[in-house]
């Protein structure tokens, strides 16, 4: 479980949140408006000198250890310290092509996985209903004849760090054609997966769709 002190400062949460939404960024995308520079410049370097964020010849990035900090702590920068609950939907064709969607945070960013979110209270009336959910707000499509398949508990690390710790409630279908999907979505033959940067566990949840029985799984990468 992830043990790091609260960053409270504003100015602070603010770099944070921006490099969360970003592989690298330049100096002046972090600054927030209307923040003096040298005290914009101070905050910047705690953030480097506290280990938080790391700066190479392509920008500024996030190191594990920020890596780790936004994917515990939610959009006001909040520490969330349990794992997290979220549904994950295979979804195919039935000439084997699989929806993809573009992570689009870190960690991760740019990377493909399925299509994958949080479970809400006060949103959802069960985990199918945050499933057709989440298919929606990530893809653009709307598909009822969803089937809860399995559950895996995955804990992916970076350099033996953990990063991200989530049970993941997994529902699957077969479609007979290819929906239309937005932007950072994408139909995907199966063979081609080897060829797309997918999100670490994402291999491992597909292939255990294909069992065509219930599941349970602890993944470890």
């Amino acid at each position: 479980m992830v043990e790091q002190k609260l960053i409270d400062h504003h100015i602070q949460k603010s770099i944070l949140k921006v490099l969360s939404r970003m592989e690298f960024a330049r100096y002046s995308q972090m600054r927030p408006e209307k923040t003096d520079s040298n005290l914009y410049a101070y905050h910047l370097n705690r953030l480097i000198s506290s280990g938080y964020i790391d700066k190479s010849d392509k920008g500024y990035t996030l190191s594990i250890k920020g890596l780790q900090y936004v994917e515990y702590t939610s959009g006001s920068m909040k520490i969330n310290r349990q794992p997290k609950i979220t549904t994950a939907i295979v979804l195919k064709t039935s000439d084997g092509s699989i929806l993809l969607t573009k992570r689009t945070k870190q960690p991760y960013i740019n990377y493909y996985g399925l299509p994958l979110g949080k479970t809400h209270s006060d949103k959802d009336k069960n985990i199918l209903d945050s499933a057709r959910r989440e298919l929606l707000e990530k893809t653009g499509v709307t598909y009822g004849k969803l089937t809860h398949i399995g559950d895996a508990y995955l804990k992916i690390h970076i350099d033996k760090i953990l990063i991200s710790d989530i049970l993941v409630h997994v529902f699957s279908a077969t479609c007979k054609r290819k929906y239309s999907v937005n932007g950072s979505s994408l139909w995907v033959d199966e063979d081609d997966l080897k060829n797309i940067r997918l999100i670490p566990g994402v291999s491992e949840l597909i292939g255990m769709t294909e069992l065509n029985e219930k599941f349970f799984m602890e993944i470890r990468v």
